[in-house]
């Protein structure tokens, strides 16, 4: 690794009574040197200007005390993607622990630092305190990572948040094999991803977190280069959202629009995969492809219960005159999610989910691609795979039974998978591709609309047959009625435009 870059893989201990069992794993413990292993005890007081000039250039000054000395860290911008941490870091050796940026000053970061920080003092800004299990690990390839175990507290003014993590920082030797390793430890412990730092934990507790623009930065495609290089960038950026996202859900799952993008990022992660089939090893990509399958499944659930939801409140927003008050379906169907949700994180925290995407990220960085040398550009290969499922979709569409609801998803799944490319390589894309998706957006919605009205009434049906309230058969009727009208007026327009893709 270079001397001022730090790659790091956070995961954050869900049960706390486990750290003792993780510090001591037996994996781990054969991986280690005894001699090195150690424990310290950390704090770190983090500082910023009185205009937050380091917060506001992405930068992060700390002097933390380590067992009696006293070291002074910068940090630049942290691209995380999905828990794995990527940043510039430099340290200098302090005699005292009083902020200065001189040390730093001849550095690659000196003059960034010097704008950053102009002539103001620097003033605390947060601190962490915390115990550090410490040990040095060397992989089977003979990857060096450091394995540190946290536990202890971010403290801003009277605030305090829990520290309970383990970072795995890579030494030197492969990004891959790192991940292998938090891909064992996360199917053998409760551990989750963590795309926060300490310090951008206690920004959020301080109200002082920003939006990090390394982290909604976009990989850059070259349609020159090789396409293995450059959909190879695109298929990590695309997973490292997946991560991010599921994380997300973990801390939110009460927000509906949170499930969805984590839906919609693991589709999309599964189109570039498939979009990229003719290049890769088919044995492990069709492993990876029902890995992947298997966690959309899981979350089917929990979503048809939302779309129901978001269904039924939009019928009572409309007061139908005479409509009574509805209520008995709402409240069954704020039940059912209630039990769906509890039932997904079971399965999310399973130890199963995280070392599959873990793995997933593992093999792409690898070697995922088949044997035979490549030597089309990216360009030249979009083009092509684009063209040939355009030619399939249009013919699909034109033959297609609005009866057949199976061959209606599985267009509709076409659809989706089409759009999520023309989105994702939008700036590279010809202008003819351009109108194609501009088509493809409305075929999606109203394909997705029509698919709703089938399952939404699987869905209810089954609700009531659990239930023998006159309301709530009262207010399903309704909501089946409704249903039943608007697959009517969507079938009139599907018949009315079959055949016609611009």
């Amino acid at each position: 690794m270079s001397n001022n870059m730090e790659i790091e893989l956070k995961l954050r201990l869900v049960d706390l009574k486990m750290y003792d069992q993780i510090v001591n794993d037996p994996i781990l413990l054969a991986l280690s040197c005894p001699s090195e292993q150690r424990t310290q005890t950390m704090e770190a007081t983090y500082y910023d200007s009185a205009d937050y000039g380091l917060l506001r250039d992405e930068i992060a000054y700390r002097i933390r005390q380590e067992n009696g000395d006293y070291v002074s860290t910068v940090k630049t911008s942290n691209t995380s993607s999905g828990g794995l941490h990527m940043r510039g870091e430099w340290n200098v050796v302090l005699n005292e622990p009083k902020p200065d940026i001189s040390p730093f000053l001849k550095e690659s970061i000196g003059d960034r630092l010097q704008a950053a920080v102009g002539v103001s003092s620097l003033k605390p800004l947060l601190v962490t305190r915390y115990k550090r299990f410490l040990q040095y690990l060397t992989l089977e390839d003979g990857s060096k990572v450091e394995f540190a175990a946290d536990l202890g507290e971010i403290v801003v003014g009277d605030q305090t948040e829990p520290i309970a993590e383990i970072e795995l920082e890579l030494k030197e030797g492969s990004v891959a094999e790192l991940l292998k390793l938090g891909a064992m430890l996360t199917e053998r412990y409760p551990l989750r991803l963590d795309s926060r730092s300490k310090f951008q934990r206690g920004l959020t507790l301080a109200g002082l977190s920003p939006k990090s623009k390394a982290e909604l930065r976009t990989p850059i495609i070259h349609g020159d280069k090789n396409v293995q290089k450059e959909l190879q960038k695109v298929l990590l950026f695309s997973l490292g959202l997946v991560l991010t996202t599921q994380s997300t859900f973990l801390e939110q799952p009460d927000d509906p629009d949170i499930l969805h993008e984590f839906r919609v990022k693991l589709r999309t992660f599964r189109s570039l995969l498939s979009f990229g089939k003719p290049l890769f090893n088919l044995d492990v990509y069709f492993e990876e492809q029902a890995n992947l399958h298997k966690i959309g499944d899981d979350l089917t659930a929990l979503r048809e219960i939302d779309v129901l939801l978001e269904e039924w409140n939009e019928i009572t927003a409309r007061n139908y005159d005479p409509l009574p008050n509805l209520s008995a379906l709402h409240t069954i169907l704020q039940e059912a999610r209630i039990k769906a949700k509890d039932e997904l994180l079971l399965k999310l925290n399973d130890n199963k989910t995280t070392p599959k995407l873990l793995n997933c990220w593992a093999w792409l960085i690898d070697s995922p691609w088949q044997e035979t040398v490549v030597k089309l550009t990216f360009l030249e290969f979009m083009e092509k795979r684009l063209n040939s499922w355009l030619k399939e979709y249009r013919k699909t569409l034109k033959l297609l039974d609005f009866s057949d609801i199976s061959a209606v998803h599985r267009f509709r799944i076409r659809c989706k998978k089409i759009r999520y490319i023309l989105e994702g390589f939008k700036p590279i894309v010809k202008k003819d591709f351009a109108k194609v998706l501009i088509n493809i957006k409305e075929q999606q919605t109203t394909f997705g609309s029509f698919h709703d009205t089938y399952q939404n009434l699987i869905v209810i049906r089954s609700l009531l047959t659990a239930h023998s309230s006159k309301a709530l058969h009262y207010e399903g009727g309704i909501f089946t009625g409704y249903q039943l009208c608007k697959r009517a007026d969507i079938m009139r327009e599907l018949k009315e435009s079959q055949g016609k893709l611009q």
